[in-house]
């Protein structure tokens, strides 16, 4: 809901702008991994994967 408010801003001002967003809800105790562990070893590695790619392009 934040990235809403934020894109909404960088919209109105024309201003270029990217959100990523991950879930951070828990899930049941079905779950296979937790999310700490999540974050550290797959989010982390994507989110990174993300940025290197947006960052390699010229502005």
């Amino acid at each position: 809901m934040e990235g809403a408010a934020v894109a909404q801003v960088c919209f109105e001002y024309n201003i270029p702008f990217s959100i990523i967003r991950v879930i951070s809800d828990k899930a049941n105790d079905n779950a296979t991994i937790d999310f700490p562990k999540f974050a550290n070893s797959i989010a982390s590695k994507y989110a990174l994967g993300i940025l290197k790619n947006y960052f390699s392009y010229a502005i």
